[in-house]
Parts: structure tokens; sequence; C-alpha cells
């Protein structure tokens, strides 16, 4: 990933890839590849989903069975951070496919222990705050 501040480059190696990764984050699908098989066996992106379809389509396959990831410590993939999903423009279409697609991969006392988490509560008064420069 490039930084639009500064211009210079970084990678992200996660620690761990399990459900809560998945309720907090999504894989950056610019440097993510993944076997034709994944998805001739889940399908494709679904594109009722506007914004969020890579993470409704990589909650799909890492929740139903163990995945086995790989880091690759080679850029194969350079690209700048924002796009549709990070832009403000669409926040409120973000927000409501986030729910919807965590509706249906979470269980209601799973989506609970992670919006009461210190992390979560951190990330939802971020959120307000850039909420309200918005109005």
């Amino acid at each position: 990933m490039v930084n639009p501040q500064n211009n210079k480059s970084f990678y992200k190696k996660y620690s761990s890839i399990n459900r809560s990764f998945f309720y907090y984050h999504n894989l950056p699908h610019q440097s993510s590849a993944y076997k034709i098989s994944l998805f001739k066996q889940y399908g494709l992106f679904d594109d009722c989903f506007k914004v969020l379809a890579d993470y409704d389509w990589s909650l799909r396959v890492f929740s139903r069975e163990s995945i086995h990831t790989y880091y690759i410590h080679y850029p194969f993939s350079i690209f700048s951070i924002g796009g549709v999903s990070t832009n403000q423009k669409y926040f409120y279409i973000r927000k409501k496919e986030s729910k919807e697609i965590r509706k249906k991969y979470f269980t209601l006392l799973e989506r609970l222990q992670f919006r009461l988490s210190p992390t979560n509560l951190i990330k939802k008064i971020y959120w307000e705050t850039q909420l309200q420069e918005i109005r």
C-alpha cells in the first residue's frame, strides 16, 4: 500500500485471520490472490452490495471453513489507500451494507460481543466524530 501523505509504501502482515478479524476488517482485495476453486465453490462477488461486495465474499469463504493463507513479502500489487469503500460520500451505504453482511455471517451473541469490546467502542467514537464533520 502507498500512504498518500508521504508517498511511502508499506506492507501489512496480519497476525491472525479469524472471525474477530473479519468483524472489524477485510483483506485488501487489491493485494489478495485466491484459487479459482474458491470462486467455483462459493460463487462470485454479490453485486447487490455496491460498496462491500468483497467483504461479503471474504466472510462467505472464510467463515465456512479453514482456508490456508500465505504471506508473501514481495509487492505484487501497488495501490494507494482509498477508494469507494473509504470515501465519505458512501458512508451511509457502507454502514448499511456492513450491518447487513455482519447480520448474515455472525450470530447475535457474536455481534454483541464485538460491539461491546473496547476496540469497537473506540472505533464508534471515531466514526461518530467523522459523521458530525460531514453534517
